[in-house]
């Protein structure tokens, strides 16, 4: 499951061509906005929540910004399901 999730995620970070540690959280915020549904049909949503604290380790995003983008993929998950193909 992990190497799953970073492969989605490497992807979308390599193909928006984030290079620098400010754009981090605009990563984070851009991939759940293309990518909550995949999570969620993948069962990747822990993996997801394990790198945002991984993230928050090496001091790249804050708590309050760990809350706020699972706060985000919650809302998500509660809207109903739209094709984002």
């Amino acid at each position: 499951k992990q190497r799953e999730y970073y492969q989605y995620f490497f992807i979308f970070v390599d193909f928006f061509s984030y290079i620098a540690d400010f754009q981090v959280i605009d990563a984070c915020r851009s991939f759940i906005d293309k990518n909550s549904q995949q999570l969620r049909e993948r069962n990747l949503e822990r993996n997801f929540l394990l790198h945002l604290v991984n993230l928050h380790d090496f001091n790249l995003i804050t708590s309050s910004q760990i809350e706020e983008i699972s706060g985000k993929l919650r809302d998500y998950w509660k809207e109903p399901a739209t094709s984002t193909s």
